[in-house]
């Protein structure tokens, strides 16, 4: 057993020097390859291994969100068949490295993170990443499978809000996010606003309710959450007004 102990624990340890070299270098490729090998041989991750692999996996796949937008604005603007035609087979490619991207994280966290998390808090946190990461997925998927995999994204997002309900208070900010990201499925994807606009002010008020129970720090980061909540129901009410923050929480 001892030396069992002793081979997970050097395992353990050369993934965590790998992992600081890749974060101190930028290189988000490295840094998901060894959160992963970590989270594997530890059977999870602590709170700052934790915000690593969303760091890693947010700046890779925000790359390939940014490309897809971009070839799909670029497509809409041309005139041309044939360049519509290679826009369109760009954009494919693109959107299958997201998916690729999505599933991979997906996985990890369903097959590896969750069955081994205890506490409500990291729960509620992995179970809104892959709600998240089955949103991002469902912007750039083709013709019926984009409802496919929102709904996937609904189903998670509910699953998780339910489990919120019954364990964290309303005001705590990973609840707060999860209804923010929740509200932007339904505006952005699910292209129902008034729904977004209830969950985004449910939301608001149930915070408003017990946020005086949270620490100093968290208070403050409830109540930009808040803020983004109250932007976002301005901006979906009145499609002319603009949000002053982020439109949701990564």
């Amino acid at each position: 057993y001892m030396g069992i102990f002793n081979m997970k624990t050097g395992a353990r340890m050369v993934a965590l020097i790998d992992l600081k070299l890749a974060e101190s270098a930028e290189r988000y490729e490295d840094m998901a390859k060894s959160v992963a090998a970590l989270s594997k041989i530890s059977g999870g991750l602590a709170g700052e291994e934790r915000n690593i692999l969303s760091i890693a996996y947010k700046n890779i796949l925000e790359k390939k969100r940014n490309a897809w937008k971009t070839i799909s604005d670029a497509g809409k603007k041309e005139t041309r068949p044939i360049e519509k035609i290679y826009a369109q087979d760009y954009m494919a490619e693109i959107a299958s490295e997201i998916e690729t991207l999505c599933k991979e994280l997906i996985s990890l966290i369903e097959k590896d993170i969750l069955p081994n998390v205890k506490e409500p808090e990291p729960k509620i946190y992995y179970l809104k990443m892959i709600g998240d990461y089955y949103r991002y997925w469902s912007e750039c998927a083709a013709g019926g499978k984009q409802g496919e995999i929102a709904k996937k994204a609904q189903a998670i997002y509910e699953d998780a809000t339910l489990f919120a309900s019954e364990n964290v208070l309303c005001s705590h900010p990973i609840r707060l996010g999860l209804a923010l990201n929740y509200a932007v499925l339904y505006a952005e994807i699910l292209k129902d606003k008034t729904i977004a606009c209830k969950i985004a002010q449910q939301a608001v008020e149930k915070g408003r309710s017990d946020q005086s129970k949270l620490s100093e720090v968290m208070q403050k980061d409830s109540a930009q959450i808040m803020q983004t909540l109250k932007n976002n129901i301005k901006s979906w009410k009145d499609p002319e007004s603009e949000p002053d923050l982020p439109n949701n929480i990564e």
